[in-house]
């Protein structure tokens, strides 16, 4: 249990959906939503193989923060990333 931190798994957007401001409208939905539930930080973690490359761009954009590499933790050479984004 945390005091107000918030894990955000995933976010799907269809593929004929995306680069259309889909994800960035779920994104903003759930800062918003755990910030109403008392939260200030949500933690993403996503992988570091090439075939997520658009996920760690849009993390970027929308401010997101790489806060930690963990090296070969999926597999070798797939390093498990972890962005943070401040709700408040």
């Amino acid at each position: 249990m945390t005091a107000g931190t918030f894990d955000l798994y995933w976010i799907a957007t269809r593929a004929d959906r995306m680069g259309k401001g889909t994800d960035g409208r779920s994104c903003r939905s759930s800062r918003r939503r755990s910030g109403g539930a008392g939260g200030y930080l949500l933690v993403i973690e996503t992988s570091s193989q090439e075939s997520y490359g658009s996920t760690r761009q849009f993390y970027d954009k929308v401010g997101c923060t790489l806060a930690a590499q963990l090296p070969d933790y999926y597999a070798l050479g797939d390093d498990k990333l972890i962005y943070l984004k401040r709700v408040r």
